[in-house]
């Protein structure tokens, strides 16, 4: 999950992944050549009345994936463990929107997690309303 992505000349396409096995579909993918990108934030999990941060991906069900549709044979991505589908447009995959996937890809730090922290707006007891920086 580098920035190997970003320098591909075809677009990102989203993935739809089954959750368990991600992390099968990225390494499958990587050792098939591709460049599978999957952005994680920290995420807090409660369970048992006690509370842990656990890494979690920000798009739970999916994953990027970059394709140059002219020369890449893009089918056999469906064809890897953990990855249901390409998001198709028709018979084609559908690009992510321009600068979604290169913002999502600058704002990451070595382990893959976006860094990014939420800053609360209004006095301290207000503290519900909530604005994203990254």
């Amino acid at each position: 999950m580098t920035n190997e992505l970003a320098r591909r000349p075809g677009r990102p396409m989203a993935g739809d992944g089954s959750s368990p096995s991600r992390l099968l579909a990225v390494e499958d993918l990587q050792r098939q050549g591709w460049q599978p990108f999957l952005p994680f934030h920290l995420a807090t999990r409660r369970h048992a009345r006690k509370f842990r941060a656990v890494r979690a991906p920000i798009f739970p069900r999916y994953l990027f994936v970059g394709l140059d549709l002219a020369r890449d044979r893009w089918r056999s991505v469906n064809g890897t463990v953990g990855v249901q589908r390409l998001v198709m447009a028709g018979d084609q995959p559908l690009p992510v929107p321009v600068g979604v996937v290169e913002t999502l890809m600058q704002s990451v730090d070595s382990l893959g997690n976006v860094k990014s922290r939420a800053r609360a707006c209004g006095s301290p007891p207000a503290r519900l309303p909530m604005r994203w920086e990254s």
